[in-house]
């Protein structure tokens, strides 16, 4: 049965101000545009597809194209005033992972987090958003970096959920491909941060923090035997690194065929697995194919398509029910 009351946990929102800022210095996503986006437009595809909720965050190219950390500051502020109006107007159909500014990291001015730190502050206890959005890499440094402690430290004391998003990696910019980069690029980006965060022991030193991985683990679920059964880390245990890897939630979108459905369900644990479209950035039409594959999926039996529409997210967001 097709499951008509979905919650969303991948969903990019692009505030105007912020389309503006990008466009201004020639940055734009992957696919080269800007998609259309905003309360209506999100509630007509969610009213299509059968779902009742979208959890909203911002995608590439985030706030890399920023000057000066000013700017960039400003900028991730604004973003999440405007996501929390759509929330205070719609709370029932809206939630949000608040955008967050890494600017020096990016430009490689230091290892300065400060800003992300403060706006993650009145992101959550402020204006009760409902976690933070963060890219996998910033410049050369990828979560679990020493460099990030303090926000982990900020995030670990309220339990907070972090949408992880795959982001160009400095070392794609000497790649001579003829596709775009985030084809292939988002899931092996995805992948690295899961990697980093386990093998730095930044998942043992802040427990609490939830983190939802993109696109369906990226390609965590397929490399996850491998990496743990690997000679490269030598002292770790098999079956620990196993364990630590599991810990991740996932989020569906664009991994809804049946391939990519029997791989995530077979190693990731069932009450993690979240429903994602990635909408706008991928358009109606594929929306409507992601549900129409994930509500026929014979991978997954009517209380399991369940659990990944709507009831896995109730448990992760309590507010919703």
């Amino acid at each position: 049965m097709p499951a008509t009351d979905k919650i969303d946990v991948h969903v990019h929102f692009i505030p105007p101000d912020y389309k503006a800022a990008a466009e201004a210095m020639g940055a734009t996503p992957a696919r080269g545009d800007f998609p259309d986006f905003s309360q209506d437009t999100a509630l007509q595809m969610m009213d299509a597809n059968g779902i009742a909720t979208s959890i909203l965050s911002m995608s590439a190219p985030g706030l890399r194209f920023c000057k000066e950390a000013a700017s960039a500051r400003d900028l991730a502020r604004r973003a999440n005033d405007y996501a929390a109006d759509l929330v205070r107007k719609r709370p029932d159909r809206f939630g949000v992972f608040a955008a967050l500014s890494f600017f020096d990291i990016e430009k490689g001015k230091s290892a300065d987090v400060s800003d992300a730190v403060t706006e993650a502050v009145r992101a959550l206890d402020d204006l009760k958003l409902d976690g933070v959005g963060i890219f996998s890499s910033y410049g050369p440094k990828y979560l679990g970096d020493p460099a990030f402690e303090p926000l982990l430290q900020v995030l670990n004391e309220r339990s907070a959920i972090v949408h992880l998003h795959p982001m160009f990696p400095q070392a794609m910019q000497s790649l001579d491909l003829d596709f775009k980069g985030n084809v292939v690029e988002f899931p092996f980006d995805t992948t690295r941060v899961a990697l980093n965060l386990v093998f730095s022991r930044a998942l043992e030193r802040y427990p609490n923090i939830k983190y939802i991985l993109s696109h369906g683990g990226g390609t965590l679920p397929f490399v996850a035997w491998r990496v743990a059964y690997s000679p490269s880390f030598p002292g770790w245990d098999p079956a620990d690194i196993t364990k630590l890897l599991q810990r991740f939630y996932i989020d569906t979108a664009l991994a809804c065929a049946p391939g990519p459905v029997r791989c995530w369900k077979e190693f990731t644990p069932m009450p993690q697995v979240l429903f994602g479209s990635d909408w706008p950035f991928a358009p109606d039409r594929k929306v409507a194919h992601e549900v129409s594959l994930i509500d026929s999926s014979p991978a997954l039996d009517a209380a399991e398509l369940a659990m990944v529409a709507r009831n896995n997210a109730l448990n992760l967001f309590p507010r919703l029910k």
